[in-house]
Parts: C-alpha cells; sequence; structure tokens
C-alpha cells in the first residue's frame, strides 16, 4: 500500500480517479442519466417549455402557479432593482414573466431549485458540509459579478453595453452546478462500497467542476 503513495505513484492514481470521474459525469449527461436529485417538476416542465417555439407568456406564468415558493421567487426578482429599472412594482405572474423573460425566469427557478437543495439534499454528512458551502459561495459569486458588471458599463457604456447584469447574476448561482453531480456521483461511489479519500475527491471536485457545470448546463439548454 505505501508503494502507491509515493508522490509520483499518488499523482498517477489521482490522475487515474480523476479521468474515470470526468468519463462517468460526461456519460451520464450525454445519455440523460445525470444523477442530479431530481428537480421540482415545475422547473422541469419550464425547461422542457423554453425548447418550444410556440411556448408563450402565459404558458410559463401558469406553470408556475402550481408552485407558490416558486412564484413567489419570480416575481421577488422581477420587482427587485436589477430587473425593475422603472420602479414599478409588479404583483402579478404574467406582469413578473413579461419583464423577466421566458428563458430569464427558466434560469430564476433552476438556480433557486439547486439552492434548495445544496441545503435539503440528504447525502453523507462530508457531501452535504460540502453542497452548503457551495450554495454560500454561489451567493457570493454571483453578487461579485453583479457589481463587476456593473462598474463596466459605467465605467464606458458604449463598450460595454452588451453585458447583461442580470445574467451575470444567474450565470454566478449556476456556475459550479457540476459540482452537484460529481458530490452525488462520490456519495454513490461511497454508497457502493468503495473508498476514496475526501481530500483527493476534492481534488477532483476543484478541477473538473467547470467542465462538469458546462456539460449540465448545455444538456438543459442553457447558452
Amino acid at each position: 500500500l505505501s508503494f502507491y503513495w509515493l508522490p509520483d505513484n499518488k499523482e498517477a492514481l489521482v490522475k487515474s480517479i480523476e479521468s474515470e470521474f470526468s468519463e462517468l459525469i460526461a456519460h451520464s449527461v450525454s445519455t440523460g442519466k445525470i444523477t442530479l436529485p431530481p428537480i421540482p417538476e415545475v422547473v422541469l416542465r419550464i425547461q422542457s417549455l423554453c425548447t418550444q417555439e410556440t411556448t408563450e407568456i402565459i404558458d410559463i406564468a401558469d406553470c408556475l402557479l402550481e408552485d407558490p415558493g416558486l412564484a413567489a421567487v419570480v416575481i421577488r426578482v422581477a420587482n427587485s432593482v436589477i430587473f425593475n429599472r422603472r420602479n414599478i412594482t409588479c404583483t402579478d405572474l404574467f406582469t413578473a414573466v413579461s419583464r423577466l423573460g421566458i428563458l430569464r425566469v427558466r434560469d430564476i427557478v433552476t438556480a433557486q431549485a439547486i439552492e434548495q437543495l445544496k441545503h435539503t439534499v440528504s447525502l453523507s454528512k462530508q457531501c452535504n458540509k460540502i453542497l452548503v458551502k457551495s450554495a454560500a459561495t454561489s451567493r457570493e459569486l454571483a453578487a461579485t459579478m453583479v457589481m463587476v458588471a456593473k462598474a463596466f458599463k459605467e465605467a464606458q457604456p458604449k463598450i460595454y453595453n452588451y453585458v447583461e447584469v442580470e445574467k451575470a447574476l444567474l450565470s454566478g448561482l449556476l456556475a459550479d452546478i457540476g459540482l452537484f453531480c460529481m458530490v452525488n456521483e462520490y456519495h454513490q461511489y461511497l454508497e457502493n462500497g468503495n473508498y476514496l479519500d475526501i481530500d483527493i475527491a476534492l481534488q477532483i471536485f476543484d478541477s473538473q467542476c467547470a467542465a462538469s457545470s458546462q456539460l449540465v448546463l448545455s444538456s438543459w439548454g442553457f447558452d
């Protein structure tokens, strides 16, 4: 056993496991068997509706009526400083969806669903701790991205007119969605009787998170 933990062999082992995890996640996404915990049916339906050219604002609003929690989040975001530039408060879903846009509503409800799962999913203590920390980091990243986007637009509005502050916010919230996928794979790996040191797992999560996040978001139709 000590032979495998010599510096060179340890590095080779980590790379081997990293490659295995990466291939496992890529396969899960490409085959539609991603191991993310189930998100609310309403969110899945909205994601599906967003892929259909005939979908209208009323369709998304009606779908949101089935989940009061998500409906409240959408209205609250629509009335936030970022989206309510004319300072006109909206109190109904149709107006909120109209203001935000169908695709942005999809982004918001997906981000909210993942945020909730990070706090409520039942895995091992170590895995839950990673996800709770991820939720806090996502919020901090989103806030930072908003500040940076605003600073660019204010400094040189003509050059950076294309920068969307609201998209910067949502990108921050969803940036590490791939971590959720890998943590679940890690949990299942341990549940199946295997062993992988948490420190090595964290190295793998760190190096593969960006690529995994891109795979997950692409599979859901995000740009």
